[in-house]
């Protein structure tokens, strides 16, 4: 039986990668951001491109009350549950065969991509291989696609783990 495997990367490391097999890729960017281009990587099979920024809504309530300005042209969108449905939906069809691989990047790999991969992960039993020097997941990104993944759990089975 074949282990179910999330792999975690930067952007440059993913786009410089070319993919022996069929292959399932979460693609993260900031808003506006460039898309990155897999035509030339090989036989890629799904590809869910996600955009959101690096921030937690949080972050941006403190920046306004201190009265910081955005850059111009600064757009922030937050990780929502209708990324995390899609997320959840593109992970679900990559298990049904684990033979396949399923990368998740994001620009740095260290804070979208880590917590989307740590929450998935976490769901469906995946071991995580990290390919990066830091390991920091978005607290909001992680919370949203928990709680959405666990949202028709029972509480008893949420709190304490399934009793099978």
């Amino acid at each position: 039986m074949s282990t179910k495997t999330i792999t975690v990367m930067p952007r440059k490391l993913i786009q410089d990668t070319y993919f022996t097999k069929p292959t399932a890729i979460i693609s993260i960017r900031s808003p506006g951001g460039a898309k990155t281009d897999f035509s030339s990587r090989g036989p890629v099979l799904k590809i869910l491109r996600l955009e959101f920024s690096d921030s937690t809504p949080e972050e941006g309530v403190r920046r306004f009350a201190r009265g910081e300005p955005l850059p111009e042209g600064f757009v922030v969108r937050h990780f929502d549950a209708h990324d995390a449905a899609w997320s959840a939906k593109h992970a679900e069809a990559h298990f049904r065969d684990a033979n396949l691989p399923l990368f998740i990047h994001c620009l740095g790999g260290i804070s979208r991509s880590t917590a989307l991969a740590q929450a998935l992960g976490e769901f469906y039993g995946a071991e995580i291989a990290h390919v990066g020097q830091y390991w920091d997941p978005n607290p909001h990104v992680y919370k949203v696609m928990h709680d959405y993944l666990r949202r028709d759990m029972p509480r008893d089975e949420f709190l304490h783990g399934s009793a099978t």
